[in-house]
Parts: C-alpha cells; sequence; structure tokens
C-alpha cells in the first residue's frame, strides 16, 4: 500500500516463504534489496512494473526460471541474483536491456548463452561461475568446437573480457597441417622459440616462487593470430621454493620436459 515509497531494503533478515506478488504494486520504487533472507519459490512476474535503478535478491533460496518480465525493466542498472538456485536459460529480453551496467548471476543453476548486453559481456568471471552450464557456446554447437584435447572437446565461449582467444591453435597442429606449416616460416618459428623461452625464463627465475611446467611439447604452447607463443595447461606444473631442493618423478611426455 506503500505505493509512494522509492527504497525497500530489507536485507538480512530471515524472512521466508515467496517475495508477495504485490510488490508490482509499488510503481515508483527505484531501490529494492532482499538480499540474505530466506525468500524461497520463484521471482514474481510481476516486478516487471517496477521502475527499479537497482535490483538485489541475492543471497536467498528462490528457484525456477528467471521470469521473462524482468527483461522489461529498461532503467534497471544493478541486477544482483547471485547466490540462489535458479535455473533455465536468461531470457533474450535481457539483450535490450541498455541501461544495465553491472550484473552478478554467480551460484545459480544457469545454463545457455549469455545475453548480447554489453553488462554480460563486461562481466568478471566472479559473476557468472558456478553454474549449470551458462556459457556463449549454444548448446555446444559445432560452429564453437576449436579443438579436440586428452580429455574432450574444447569450445570457444564468451565468458568476460579477462580470457583471450588463441585462434592460431597448437604449434602441434600447425606444424602437421600441410598448408598452415608453409605460412609457418622461418621467421615465425625464430619469434615462437624466442616467446617460448621468454616464458620459460620468467617462470623459472622471474615468479617469487618458481613455476616449473614439467610437459613443454608442441600441443601445449597456444599461438594467436599473429603467431604469438604462449604456454599452456599447467596440470603437472610445480611450484619450487627458493631454499628446497626438491625432487619429484618424470612427468610429462619424453622429450619435451621444461629444463628444472
Amino acid at each position: 500500500m506503500l505505493v509512494n515509497l522509492e527504497i525497500l531494503d530489507l536485507s538480512q533478515n530471515k524472512f521466508t516463504s515467496s517475495i508477495p506478488s504485490s510488490i508490482g504494486n509499488l510503481t515508483k520504487l527505484k531501490g529494492l534489496s532482499f538480499l540474505t533472507n530466506n525468500f524461497s519459490h520463484i521471482i514474481p512476474p510481476e516486478v516487471n512494473n517496477l521502475t527499479n535503478l537497482i535490483l538485489d535478491l541475492s543471497g536467498n533460496l528462490l528457484t525456477g526460471g528467471i521470469p521473462t518480465t524482468l527483461g522489461e525493466l529498461r532503467r534497471l542498472e544493478t541486477l544482483n541474483l547471485s547466490s540462489n538456485n535458479l535455473s533455465g536459460e536468461i531470457p533474450s529480453g535481457f539483450d535490450d536491456m541498455s541501461s544495465l551496467t553491472s550484473v552478478d548471476i554467480s551460484d545459480n543453476q544457469l545454463r545457455g548463452p549469455l545475453p548480447n548486453n554489453q553488462a554480460f559481456h563486461n562481466a568478471t568471471i566472479e559473476t557468472l561461475r558456478n553454474n549449470k552450464g551458462l556459457c556463449a557456446t549454444e548448446e555446444f554447437d559445432n560452429r564453437y568446437l576449436i579443438g579436440v584435447g586428452g580429455y574432450g572437446n574444447v569450445y570457444k565461449a564468451m565468458l568476460s573480457t579477462v580470457y583471450e582467444c588463441l585462434e592460431g591453435g597448437s604449434l602441434d597442429k600447425i606444424l602437421n597441417h600441410e598448408t598452415q606449416e608453409v605460412a609457418f616460416d622461418w621467421n615465425r618459428r625464430v619469434n615462437v622459440v624466442k616467446d617460448v623461452a621468454n616464458a620459460l625464463s620468467y617462470m623459472h627465475q622471474g615468479c617469487s616462487s618458481p613455476i616449473v611446467h614439467r610437459d613443454i611439447s608442441s600441443k601445449n604452447i597456444l599461438l594467436n593470430l599473429e603467431y604469438e607463443a604462449h604456454i599452456s595447461d599447467f596440470g603437472t606444473a610445480k611450484l619450487l621454493k627458493h631454499d628446497s631442493s626438491n625432487w619429484t618423478l618424470f612427468a610429462g611426455t619424453f622429450g619435451y620436459a621444461a629444463p628444472g
């Protein structure tokens, strides 16, 4: 009944049951926070009646999908749905939420592609992590298949601007591809050797705790489209202490072990 209410903060209480659908009557509400309660059931679709700039429903027990009507909040700037049990895909209406600048949907059961929205493009991995199958791969469509490794297929996915896709593939792939091998001339090969040497020098001498990769091979050297080399796959790597000797069994592929 408080139709002129603009800010409602009920965070860090012990409210249970569902969020009342009558919340949609607060049409002048600009900020709504229910974080860290025990609200359960679904997010009521009536939230689309709000004019929120901030909507925080994190840290509850909400289930079901994100209502499609949430995409109608064209003025929404900050959305936090993290730490719930929401499932399904993010509604396509989020593509048109141009005012959205900050989003956190971590720790749910969401899946499917991320919306084509700047807030999601700029999101860090921390605000997207711990979901059932959230990605930009469109159910692992072959269009996004970029390689096959020892543990399965590798797909290109839009995660955040903190990750770079090395579209040149592995050095092993280039050396075994007739057309690519021809384009991989001696100048480029020498530069790859320099890149790998610089990377190993940094890992062995430039880090506060030296890193020994223990599995340097052509399969674990990835190139970008400019043939700049990057070392990958640190699954068998070890951190060494400066003041101790460290003897271990051999790991990796014989003939491709990094000097330690």
